[in-house]
């Protein structure tokens, strides 16, 4: 995918506490995430990078005190790949169905190769995009 706007910088803001975020590096044509400025790494100290973003905005439940994020039914999405983010709508028909995403004009969008890694972000938090 090379086709949206330019994108330099996810910003995402889930909660008072979290506030991770996703910047472009066009050496390595990847997003690398931090986590309140710093660098967020797995165990073996490399930072986190995937290759495709996917921001979902989610409702969140309660079940039984514990959040739950409601990840059935659609609603606004954002792909960011290979420096750029196109809008979207997610669908999940139900637990077993796979996550759909389209574009504004109804087209499946098809991911670079690579990882993904999906952010579930509250309605109630935020998403902004940075250009370069």
């Amino acid at each position: 995918m090379r086709e949206g706007d330019p994108t330099a910088k996810i910003l995402l803001r889930f909660g008072a506490p979290s506030t991770p975020s996703w910047t472009y590096d066009p050496a390595s044509d990847r997003y690398l995430r931090f986590q309140a400025g710093v660098a967020d790494q797995d165990g073996a100290g490399a930072q986190l990078s995937a290759a495709n973003v996917i921001v979902v905005r989610v409702a969140i439940g309660n079940d039984g005190g514990v959040p739950k994020t409601e990840l059935i039914g659609s609603g606004e999405a954002w792909i960011s790949s290979g420096g750029a983010t196109v809008h979207a709508t997610w669908k999940k028909g139900s637990r077993r169905a796979l996550l759909r995403l389209v574009d504004d004009t109804g087209t499946v969008i098809r991911l670079a190769p690579g990882n993904s890694w999906i952010e579930l972000v509250p309605l109630s938090g935020d998403v902004s995009f940075r250009a370069p």
